[in-house]
């Protein structure tokens, strides 16, 4: 399903919410805006995902008050799950004890047996 809000980066720190919502309001229908101006970002609801798409195209690039603002589609992260990552995160650590190990399900402590370390078998 497409997305009808866009995320926006790259926001003046000065922006007030209701700014926010005129300065994208003036070519589409707004449905809702949320400002996050510590973070310099913004989320932009639309009434359609079309909209939302020539939003993205209009605005990506453009400035508010000299400061270039980077527009994109934004995605739930429901939408994102299970697909697989960069090659960059699939060589971390992190990915390998999250992603691939097997699940354990049930008691750990009864489905859990002592493993050796390979140098103590030898001894």
């Amino acid at each position: 399903m497409a997305s009808s809000r866009i995320f926006v980066r790259g926001l003046p720190t000065s922006y007030t919410e209701d700014e926010f919502r005129n300065h994208f309001s003036k070519h589409y229908i707004v449905t809702d805006a949320r400002l996050l101006p510590q973070r310099r970002i913004g989320y932009v609801g639309f009434k359609t995902p079309q909209d939302a798409y020539s939003a993205v195209r209009y605005f990506n690039k453009s400035f508010i008050r000299m400061s270039k603002i980077g527009v994109e589609l934004a995605y739930d992260a429901s939408q994102i799950i299970g697909l697989e990552p960069p090659f960059f995160m699939r060589t971390t650590l992190a990915y390998h004890l999250v992603c691939k190990l097997p699940r354990v399900s049930g008691n750990l402590k009864a489905t859990t047996q002592h493993q050796t370390h390979p140098k103590e078998e030898l001894y």
